[in-house]
């Protein structure tokens, strides 16, 4: 027999599913706007293209958004080769690593929002997959440090292959018994993540991030640009007005005193240290 294992790849039916309706709604925002924006402006001839400016999505000619990363050239993403296949005959055994990455499906995602395709290197099939959660067993006891969940099923696209899923969940402290958690953030305000996928992306970020708190949690918040300061004393997180709105008011612009937020993040992370 032939099996191929290239990472720790929970495949499920929903998980794809998701991942193919979430890239398809994002599709129909891009057609819209395409529509919208190829009424108001004819786009060049094709030949003096520039590529790096627009790209062909299902027909029309669609002008390219560019980000801060993109005008800079400072977003890259490493070519990576499949893996081959193998004879279990003649190599009987895999190993593979049990880390688990998800970045890819946030750069997807951000890419599609942003009514452009992906870099074919920047989707990471095992990545979007690892996003979403399986609600695996955890271990009984903290002595298990893992508890393993396997299936065997038929490869869909190539008779006589088969799939091993491996699912792998560690132990987790249940969340009763978890010590009120002592958060401080420091924040780059500086004029460079004034765009929307710098401080935009970070503060929803950061308010996902206050709904998911028990009410025991504090957060504190440290800001940088041309200096350094508290921007949110520790507060616990039954607050989420004031969290909130401390996160709102949060504005790009000036220079970048790293060293200063540093310091001062830390001196109050140790001064509330629970």
């Amino acid at each position: 027999g032939i099996m191929t294992i290239r990472r720790i790849i929970p495949v499920t039916a929903v998980a794809l599913a998701t991942v193919l309706v979430a890239c398809e709604s994002a599709y129909e925002t891009v057609e819209t706007e395409a529509t919208e924006t190829t009424a108001s402006a004819a786009p060049p001839p094709q030949a003096a293209m520039d590529p790096q400016e627009y790209y062909i999505l299902n027909g029309p000619i669609v002008p390219r958004h560019k980000s801060a990363y993109w005008d800079e050239g400072r977003e890259a993403y490493p070519e990576y080769e499949n893996n081959p296949v193998k004879q279990v005959a003649l190599e009987p055994v895999s190993t593979f690593s049990i880390d688990v990455d998800t970045a890819s499906y946030s750069r997807v995602r951000r890419f599609l929002n942003d009514g452009r395709l992906p870099p074919a290197d920047a989707v990471r099939t095992e990545e979007l997959v690892n996003y979403f959660r399986y609600d695996y067993a955890s271990p009984d006891h903290r002595e298990t440090p893992f508890r393993s969940d396997t299936a065997l099923f038929d490869a869909p696209w190539n008779a006589g292959a088969q799939i091993l899923r491996i699912g792998l969940k560690g132990f987790d402290i249940p969340a009763a018994q978890r010590r009120p958690a002592n958060l401080v953030f420091l924040v780059d305000t500086s004029g460079s993540m004034h765009s929307p996928d710098k401080l935009p992306l970070l503060q929803r970020s950061l308010r996902m991030l206050v709904q998911e708190m028990r009410p025991e949690d504090r957060v504190a918040m440290v800001a940088y640009a041309g200096s350094a300061g508290v921007i949110l004393e520790p507060t616990e997180a039954r607050n989420k007005a004031k969290i909130l709105s401390a996160i709102d008011n949060m504005r790009a612009g000036g220079s970048t005193a790293g060293g200063a937020g540093i310091e001062l993040a830390y001196r109050l992370a140790q001064d509330n240290l629970r």
